[in-house]
């Protein structure tokens, strides 16, 4: 079975005004979750968003989830941030996560004389 992603916005923080809009992001708070069947593993974290005032500014009503996840992938980048884990890297993470639930290298199985 193919692991399914969902990136979502968990919350974002905003400048009131500036340079003249208002309502600005500047950090969005993400959530990552990977689901391969029953098995499920789970990140989330936050970006800080590069403020460019040449850039074309979306009033914060019109946004949409799917256009912010675009600037946290987007600020991910490695070449945005080279420190930084990438989306893949986080998805990478997830992949790892789900296979030790699927495989755990340890377990802890019941006493054998508690039965």
């Amino acid at each position: 079975m193919a692991i399914e992603y969902k990136w979502s916005v968990a919350g974002m923080k905003c400048y009131p005004e500036y340079e003249g809009f208002e309502n600005v992001v500047f950090t969005v708070h993400w959530h990552l979750l990977a689901k391969d069947g029953e098995y499920v593993a789970s990140t989330y974290g936050s970006v800080r968003l590069k403020l460019d005032p040449n850039h074309e500014y979306i009033p914060y009503e019109q946004l949409t989830e799917e256009q912010v996840i675009g600037w946290v992938k987007g600020t991910m980048n490695k070449n945005s941030n080279p420190m930084s884990p990438s989306a893949e890297e986080y998805e990478l993470k997830l992949v790892k996560e789900i296979e030790k639930k699927k495989n755990p290298p340890e377990v802890t199985p019941p006493l054998p004389w508690s039965n």
